[in-house]
């Protein structure tokens, strides 16, 4: 407690004496901004009704369409270079199974509609659970982060934070776009978009189309194919129904179409190992890696495998619907509904061994030869050469009740509900080069097929009072309710004349529901109209679920039961911040300082099972302590210079967490005394969480000629480096991206000269610990029958190797603009 209290002392010290010298300032007549000279007011809608960013008691970051045009963000990893704590990587593709987003130094272990992300991205309000990485921004009005648990709001995955992608709203005019870019990396887009009236007072309609593909950088030695190759078409349209002065209706039906090569991934070879040997001293060590990872110019990579089953990488239809319906009614209350839906078709195919090679054919090795060609091809050929597909369906819905917000007193309540759908349709894998008399590039089948549904029920409200001039309080309450159920269907061979050459297991079905209770009390304090100070005291959790597989208990010799249900995750959230408008508007600083502490937090644990091998399953095992500092800065500088700055510093520690293989790594015999004297990580800093971000973004803008303007823009941003994992050994190194905008615009046309990463900075993307046995695998000791030492009974022989992502580099183009 005594860390809460200085980091909120320290925050409050801070805020508080900023406003002196500013305010002093902003008296002087010197510093008055004439009309027009302000930084512009962003209208949110974080609490579901429209206001003031600026006078919203929670620490929000949002992006405008002319914000993003103007600095050329085009993605969710854009976004997340400019926002303070929040970190975003398409790692793997554009996947979700891959998407890890962090906020304020939570993250996420398992995705899924079963195992939620931790930041989860919204609609105009409707709940996505597939990947958030393929949402375009370019028909976009703005985007909204919310960080910090929003859980009393949003409910359901939004235990550190949450997305909010608002569409742009059909206009009473006729206005559009047209757009186009090329660059390098054969990198070509296209948008036209268009709005207006179709019945004036009656009918507005909007409609847009867009193209997106870059052709990728990376080339794969296996086969000289280029990999991370990109490329994304969509159709969005609404209608807005102006029934009646006080009820409209708006209607809304999108589809997008994704086709995403293999991700440039490339292994980092055990022989790179400098630390965790396994010797008679460390006999269940898997060896690791200390230090920055290394960074590749290529890849190797089974793409050519994959060709056969349709070519390798992520493909995704995706149809999306709404209705929103909003009614007023009495003295100024508000009744909205709503109502819609997402589906995804996803195809996915991908060389999980990142180097092209096999790495389950070394367990052939000591088997007798004439039943190798049976094994390979039942259990361990092409295993690692992955082609999957799924569906997957959410729909949600909305009612809510507000009264009028001109008053001292003012509430709101609603219902929600929510059904989410994912089922596997396909899971096979694609037999590789070997010695044993199966031909390569045979497609057999992999695993079972898993169905996975979740129902969310909840009731919620707030309750929000001016009990002074000054002062507000608000209270936010939901409960929700989590069905969960996750069934195993046994998967058929591809050919069904081709008969599998094992037994299958039976399919197996699992049932569990979740309830959650999470308030968020807020104290808001309007010193000025300018200047604001608040207090934010929030729960979040994420949603609970089970484990397919379990240990068997030593007593009974039965599955042990009381493992299969993982329990919700829970964090305390308290947050101190200050918003404020100084200079007569010509700039605006937003601090605020936090402190988080988690609890029941869900860590993966290893367990053997009854045939000897081992399964990752969670537990509610782990306790991590978060704190940390938020800045974000714009200014008009100069009557034709503008920035915005952006600090963080997150401090995510590891208070309680027992690992086997950090005591396995240090050295552990196996025993239980063994892994809790060597097995804590307390002190640990939480993977994938950068300590230090900023980022800096100027323009420069004057006149060129008659209504001609002509602007120079730079952007730097900067990302501490991130651990790959809980031991804090592996680390990615430091990222700093560099770019810059150079362009001429007029009353209708705009454009421009840009470079993205223009310094080459190779940091890789994203760091996995993974294995690597192309050069074998480790020595397994059998315990001495007297000491019992050294033992490596149950330990994996597999070493470890390192998967890196490769970042895209340097790249320059040109984007041309007609507005009408």
């Amino acid at each position: 407690m005594k860390t809460v209290t200085t980091l909120l002392s320290a925050t409050m010290a801070l805020v508080l004496a900023w406003p002196g010298s500013v305010f002093a300032a902003e008296s002087s007549p010197t510093a008055k901004a004439t009309k027009g000279d302000e930084i512009p007011e962003i209208i949110v809608s974080a609490r579901k009704r429209e206001e003031n960013l600026q006078e919203v008691p929670i620490s929000i970051t949002a992006f405008t369409t002319d914000e993003m045009q103007e600095r050329g963000l085009t993605s969710l990893e854009d976004l997340s270079r400019f926002t303070p704590s929040f970190t975003f990587h398409s790692a793997f593709g554009r996947n979700l199974q891959f998407e890890r987003p962090s906020m304020r130094g939570l993250t996420t272990i398992v995705n899924g509609v079963g195992g939620s992300k931790a930041v989860t991205t919204f609609i105009d309000g409707i709940y996505v659970g597939g990947s958030a990485s393929t949402v375009e921004l370019a028909n976009l009005e703005r985007v909204e982060i919310l960080k910090g648990p929003q859980s009393a709001q949003y409910g359901r995955a939004t235990y550190a934070g949450a997305i909010n992608y608002v569409t742009r709203r059909p206009s009473d005019t006729f206005e559009g776009e047209i757009s186009a870019t090329a660059a390098e990396h054969d990198s070509y887009s296209g948008l036209l978009w268009a709005s207006g009236p179709l019945m004036p007072g009656k009918i507005n309609f909007y409609i847009a189309g867009g193209h997106d593909e870059y052709g990728g950088e990376y080339q794969n030695i296996r086969d000289g194919s280029t990999v991370d190759a990109q490329e994304t078409e969509s159709v969005v349209g609404k209608l807005l129904f102006m029934v009646s002065e006080d009820f409209e209706a708006t209607v809304k039906l999108g589809y997008e179409q994704t086709d995403d090569g293999h991700f440039p991934v490339a292994l980092q070879p055990r022989t790179d190992n400098n630390c965790c040997f396994r010797t008679p001293d460390a006999p269940r060590a898997v060896e690791y890696y200390v230090g920055k990872v290394h960074t590749y110019d290529q890849v190797n990579l089974y793409t050519d495998l994959l060709d056969l089953a349709g070519g390798a990488g992520n493909r995704m239809d995706r149809l999306t619907g709404s209705l929103n319906l909003d009614w007023k009614f009495g003295d100024g209350y508000t009744l909205t509904s709503n109502t819609g839906f997402i589906e995804d078709d996803v195809d996915e195919n991908f060389d999980a061994s990142y180097a092209g090679y096999d790495p389950l054919l070394y367990s052939l090795n000591n088997v007798p030869p004439f039943l190798r060609p049976t094994l390979c091809r039942a259990f361990a050929c092409g295993a690692f050469v992955r082609v999957a597909e799924y569906e997957q369906t959410d729909k949600s819905t909305e009612l809510r009740l507000s009264s009028p917000v001109d008053r001292k007193l003012r509430w709101t309540g609603g219902l929600y509900y929510y059904k989410g759908k994912k089922e596997e349709t396909r899971d096979d894998r694609i037999t590789t080069p070997n010695s044993y008399g199966v031909t390569a590039g045979q497609i057999l089948s992999n695993d079972d097929l898993t169905f996975e549904e979740v129902e969310n029920k909840a009731v919620f409200g707030s309750i929000e009072w001016d009990f002074a001039e000054r002062w507000t309080t608000t209270a936010e309450l939901r409960w929700a309710e989590d069905e969960v159920q996750l069934t195993n269907v046994t998967d058929q061979p591809t050919d069904p004349s081709d008969p599998p050459a094992f037994t299958p297991k039976p399919g197996e079905d699992f049932r569990s529901t979740f309830d959650s209770l999470t308030p968020r009390f807020t104290l808001q304090y309007r010193q000025t109209d300018n200047l604001n100070y608040y207090l934010n005291i929030a729960k979040g959790t994420r949603p609970g679920g089970f484990n397919e597989e379990v240990p068997l208990d030593p007593v009974t010799g039965q599955p042990d039961e009381s493992l299969r249900d993982v329990g919700e995750e829970k964090v305390w959230s308290y947050e101190l911040g200050m918003k404020s408008r100084l200079f007569d508007g010509r700039a605006t600083l937003n601090l605020a300082g936090y402190y988080m502490d988690v609890t029941d937090q869900q860590v993966s644990t290893v367990f053997e099972l009854a045939d000897g091998t081992t399964t990752s399953a969670l537990t509610n095992a782990g306790k991590t302590r978060v704190y940390g500092l938020e800045t974000e800065l714009s200014a008009l500088l100069t009557e034709n210079l503008t920035m915005t700055a952006t600090y963080s510093y997150t401090n995510s520690e590891f208070r309680k967490f027992i690992s086997e293989e950090q005591a396995d790594l240090m050295g552990s015999n196996g025993t239980y005394a063994d892994v809790q004297a060597l097995g804590s990580v307390a002190g640990h800093k939480v993977p994938r969480i950068p300590e230090n971000m900023a980022s800096l973004f100027l323009r420069y803008e004057r006149p060129l000629a008659a209504s001609w303007q002509w602007y120079a823009s730079g952007d730097i941003s900067y990302q501490g480096s991130r651990y790959a994992q809980i031991h804090n050994l592996a680390k990615s190194g430091d990222q700093t991206l560099v770019g810059m905008r150079l362009g001429i615009k007029g009353d209708n046309w705009d454009v421009s000269l840009f470079g993205k990463n223009i310094f080459d900075d190779d940091t890789p993307v994203d760091v996995l610990r993974f294995i690597d046995t192309r050069s074998g695998v480790l020595t397994a000791y059998p315990p001495d029958p007297i000491s019992g030492a050294p033992n490596s009974d149950g330990a994996s022989v597999t070493p470890r190797g390192f998967g890196i992502v490769l970042p895209r580099l340097s790249q320059w183009g040109v984007t041309a603009r007609y507005r009408f």
